[in-house]
């Protein structure tokens, strides 16, 4: 909401202000669902780099990022996931602790996670097993 201009923390009078544009729009009680559509408006690779974590899990060794960059993992996928991965850290949706990269909350997973569509879920899985082997 803060993103769209519809909610704001006001300086002057020290405390949170909506438009009133707001009770127009129709907002999920979903957070998950929330946060898919606020990273549908991340960059597409980002996004691609935020699909591949989520179907790892809740976090993952730079490593595995460093061996998906060298081979063609998902035709799609660019090189470039530590790339990615750090503006994810800057937007606050990714934690880097060391070489690992983490979810800064289940919520954010299970929103990368719904950017897969669901009939190509198995596919995507398959095609990381492959390039991880």
């Amino acid at each position: 909401l803060c993103d769209e201009g519809l909610l704001r923390f006001s300086l002057l009078t020290n405390r949170w202000e909506w438009s009133g544009r707001i009770r127009e729009m129709s907002i999920s009680d979903n957070v998950a669902e929330l946060m898919k559509g606020k990273l549908l408006r991340l960059p597409p690779g980002l996004q691609r780099s935020l699909m591949v974590l989520a179907a790892i899990g809740v976090k993952c060794h730079e490593i595995i990022f460093e061996i998906l960059d060298k081979g063609d993992v998902l035709s799609e996928v660019q090189a470039g996931f530590t790339h990615h991965l750090e503006s994810a850290s800057a937007e606050g949706l990714v934690i880097r602790t060391g070489r690992t990269y983490e979810f800064h909350h289940d919520q954010i997973q299970l929103a990368s996670y719904r950017l897969i569509p669901e009939t190509d879920r198995q596919e995507f899985h398959l095609q990381l097993g492959r390039m991880l082997w």
